[in-house]
């Protein structure tokens, strides 16, 4: 395999990971779960209270970190995907961006949409649904098929903005390459 292909596959060791990093949190039993995201609404609660000068009581301070809750967890549900679906975007688009650029013009440009928006969006997915099925099987867990909405939105948005800063930064790699080839009329990229 040469150096260069090597290094175009090691993009998906972020993505290994952190789908570990995701089963991992999702390993955590009710009560541990719970306990973080406690502490981080609790956190929260407190930064609100300082930058809007609420001077709350701690009895308040805590009900408000309590009504947080829930937010604070779906928010880590949506930002764990985010990050998967960015990853994912970039691993896709490097290792296979390059082979889809060369065919033809018309059906290269769907194939590169789907490999590199459909495909991803559809691993995300399937990893939230599998994440969730996993959490049915851990104590004080449930499986919410709600989450793995939020999941899949989650990765559908860092796909999406990274597919846009690509767009805006000069274009796909595949209007790139499709224009190399028109240029020098090779077909062999």
């Amino acid at each position: 395999m040469v150096h260069s292909e090597k290094r175009r596959l090691l993009l998906f060791i972020p993505v290994l990971i952190w789908m570990g990093v995701i089963f991992m949190f999702s390993s955590d039993n009710g009560s541990i779960s719970s306990m973080q995201s406690g502490r981080v609404s609790y956190m929260v609660a407190s930064a609100v209270d300082s930058v809007f000068r609420l001077d709350m009581s701690d009895v308040e301070r805590l009900d408000f970190s309590h009504s947080l809750s829930y937010l604070v967890r779906k928010t880590a549900h949506f930002s764990e995907y985010f990050i998967l679906g960015l990853l994912l975007y970039a691993a896709i688009s490097v290792n296979f961006g390059s082979v889809l650029a060369s065919m033809d013009a018309d059906r290269g440009f769907l194939r590169i949409i789907k490999l590199r928006y459909f495909v991803p969006v559809v691993v995300v997915f399937g990893y939230a649904g599998t994440d969730e099925l996993h959490q049915y099987f851990v104590p004080d867990r449930c499986c919410s098929f709600k989450d793995v909405l939020i999941d899949t939105a989650g990765g559908l948005t860092g796909i999406l903005i990274i597919g846009l800063i690509r767009y805006i930064r000069g274009g796909t790699a595949y209007n790139k390459a499709n224009n190399s080839v028109r240029r020098t009329g090779n077909e062999d990229m």
